[in-house]
């Protein structure tokens, strides 16, 4: 095990990321309650956005219900009902969540590249 532990550890490994069984102490349990967390941050930040997306919904239909007082001509410039607007709203928060999560993953891998190049 202390021939892992110094491979790990000279590839750049902490000794928090290298598991028990080879000297270090790091427990799947940790990493199980690391990814409970993040999901749980990324569910927070996901109803955020959509608590956003909805209020800037909000303010465009006001604003738009106020610009013309003429209730016909309002309905004309919003033909899509409320549901499916409030569909859209998601679908772009869960878009914009998942292109977050890609460029980051780009970013690691990227970044993991130019170090192995680099060694």
């Amino acid at each position: 095990a202390g021939d892992i532990y110094e491979a790990l550890t000279n590839l750049g490994f902490t000794h928090e990321g290298i598991p028990k069984d080879f000297g270090g102490s790091w427990r799947y349990i940790d990493s199980m309650n690391w990814v409970r967390k993040q999901s749980a941050h990324e569910r927070e930040k996901f109803k955020l956005t959509l608590q956003a997306a909805k209020r800037d919904h909000q303010q465009q239909v006001q604003s738009a219900s106020t610009a013309t007082p003429n209730s016909s001509s309002a309905t004309s410039m919003n033909p899509v009902p409320e549901s499916s607007r409030d569909k859209l709203c998601r679908k772009r928060a869960i878009n914009r969540i998942h292109s977050r999560r890609k460029r980051e993953r780009r970013q690691q891998e990227t970044n993991l590249l130019q170090e192995e190049h680099s060694r």
